[in-house]
């Protein structure tokens, strides 16, 4: 144990009376944290999808080079960021919206193009809406059909997280971790809340194993949002149960 961790933990010795604690800064939420534990499992993906790719997600790319990726996004304004993302990574890009059902769907893009969905805004958007199109809808496992493991899969869609996920039911078995971004409070009409997921995940044998990020409403401080890692049960995440 290093000695900031003993302050750290004599400080909350000292603070436990009065229901205190300080936060260890390994244990916050972090996607960090999460690729350092696959790390420690040896857990490196050969295959990941990351659908709503927008402007990208470095992170993940920084942590798995090697890895072949899925860029997915339906957006116009997505496609040259993907185009320059696949000239250092190994990629099939995927200009489609996702769902459980082929189609056609109206995408409202807004001026920061993370933020464009196929929902209405409860209240004011975050970033100002410059134009709407229709963008063809495809289920994941149709598109995709086989692919190497070990596998991840990030899911980042402004609300249409489930009907994502309902769209490749084909091919969950085949994945190890899926990181879904889920409203706690729903503020896109419609949209799912977080327990939705979680029991969507629990009926294909997905467990939560960490937190990577939470986020706060301006509106009042409460937590709103929160990327959540999800992991087979019979993977490696779970393989070893004890506490210490």
């Amino acid at each position: 144990m290093s000695w900031k961790h003993r302050i750290v933990d004599t400080t909350n010795l000292i603070l436990s009376p009065f229901n205190a604690a300080i936060a260890k800064k390994d244990s916050l939420p972090s996607w960090g944290h999460l690729f350092r534990m696959a790390n420690q499992l040896n857990f490196i993906p050969v295959t990941v999808f990351d659908i709503g790719v927008a402007y990208g997600t470095p992170w993940l790319y920084e942590a798995f080079p090697d890895a072949f990726y899925y860029l997915i996004d339906p957006l116009r304004e997505s496609l040259p960021h993907m185009k320059a993302i696949s000239k250092s990574l190994r990629t099939e890009i995927l200009n489609v919206a996702l769902g459980d059902r082929s189609g056609e769907i109206e995408i409202e893009v807004h001026e920061n193009i993370g933020g464009s969905t196929i929902f209405i805004q409860e209240g004011l958007a975050d970033t100002a809406r410059t134009t709407s199109y229709p963008v063809p809808v495809r289920r994941l496992d149709e598109l995709v059909k086989a692919f190497e493991s070990p596998a991840l899969c990030k899911i980042d869609v402004q609300g249409a997280e489930l009907g994502v996920l309902r769209g490749m039911e084909g091919i969950l078995p085949l994945l190890d971790l899926v990181i879904v971004e889920c409203q706690n409070i729903p503020t896109l009409q419609g949209t799912p809340e977080a327990v939705q997921v979680i029991a969507f995940m629990d009926a294909h044998n997905f467990g939560i194993y960490d937190i990577l990020s939470l986020s706060r409403r301006p509106l009042d401080g409460a937590t709103a949002q929160m990327d959540i890692a999800f992991a087979g049960r019979n993977s490696v995440f779970f393989k070893d149960k004890r506490w210490s």
